[in-house]
C-alpha cells in the first residue's frame, strides 16, 4: 500500500489579484447571467441582491483569505460568516429573535459552508472562462503579428 499523495500542482481558477479585459468580461457576463436567471425566475431585486453579493464574498474571500493560496478553504468560511450574517441581520430588522432564530442560525451552519464551496466553484468556472478567453485573445494577436509580417515580408520583396 503507498501513502505517497498525488500531484496535484494544476491550475486552480479562483478570483484573481490583478485583472485584466478577459477577467473584466467574464465577470461581467457571469453577473449578466446570473441576474437574468433570477429575473426570469421572478427572484426580485433582494434575491438578486443577496445572490450577488453571496458571490462576491466569496469571490474576495478567495483573493484575500490565507494570500489567496488556499481558494476552497477561503469559500467554506465565506458562505458560513456570509449566511450567519445575513440570518443576524435579517433577524434584526424583523425583530425575532426567538427560537426560529436558533433554528435558521444552526441551519445557516449546516448550509452555508456548502454553498460557499459551490460559489466558489462558479467563481472559479467564471475566470476559467476568463483564462480561456485570454488564450483566444493571445491566438488572435500573434496571428495578427503573423499576418502583418508575412504582409511585410511580400512589400520589401
Amino acid at each position: 500500500m503507498s501513502t505517497e499523495q498525488p500531484d496535484l500542482d494544476g491550475d486552480l481558477f479562483s478570483f484573481p489579484r490583478r485583472f485584466d479585459l478577459a477577467s473584466l468580461l467574464a465577470i461581467s457576463t457571469g453577473y449578466s447571467l446570473l441576474f437574468a436567471a433570477v429575473h426570469l425566475l421572478d427572484g426580485g431585486v433582494y434575491v438578486g441582491f443577496a445572490i450577488g453579493g453571496f458571490l462576491a464574498t466569496v469571490a474576495i474571500a478567495q483573493a484575500v483569505l490565507m494570500g489567496g493560496k488556499k481558494p476552497r478553504e477561503a469559500s467554506v468560511i465565506a458562505g458560513g460568516v456570509y449566511s450567519l450574517t445575513v440570518i443576524v441581520v435579517g433577524a434584526a430588522f424583523a425583530g425575532e429573535f426567538g427560537m426560529e432564530l436558533m433554528c435558521a442560525i444552526v441551519g445557516g451552519l449546516f448550509w452555508g459552508p456548502p454553498a460557499g464551496y459551490l460559489a466558489g466553484t462558479l467563481v472559479g468556472g467564471v475566470f476559467l472562462v476568463a483564462d480561456a478567453l485570454r488564450r483566444m485573445f493571445r491566438v488572435i494577436q500573434s496571428w495578427r503579428r503573423g499576418a502583418e509580417t508575412d504582409a511585410n515580408d511580400v512589400m520589401q520583396e
